[in-house]
């Protein structure tokens, strides 16, 4: 009698243990999953690029003048045939978008 009380209450717990620690494989986690990997580093921002690598060659000064949306394109481009692996074609994107929308 008293090991069949002791099996019952063994069985108890266990049953307890799994139902409270949520082993449901429907779960869904906690956090939102990422489309990027641990090896790709997110995304700059247009203003990233520019702050962080055509500072490299310009002041800010420079890069803050006033030029319609036609000559932004125009720079851009001559400046990506002088330094073609400065950007890629995304990040090169994104600097026009953000040169023109902002000077």
């Amino acid at each position: 009698m008293l090991k069949k009380r002791i099996l019952q209450i063994v069985i108890l717990l266990f049953v307890a243990i799994f139902v409270t620690t949520g082993c449901n494989k429907n779960s869904t986690p906690d956090t939102e999953p990422s489309n990027q990997t641990a090896d790709t580093p997110p995304a700059l921002t247009g203003e990233e690029l520019v702050n962080g690598r055509c500072i490299e060659c310009h002041t800010m000064d420079r890069i803050k003048r006033d030029r319609s949306n036609e000559e932004w394109d125009e720079h851009t481009h001559r400046m990506l045939s002088k330094s073609p692996e400065m950007f890629t074609e995304e990040e090169f994107l994104r600097v026009l978008e953000y040169l023109q929308e902002q000077y």
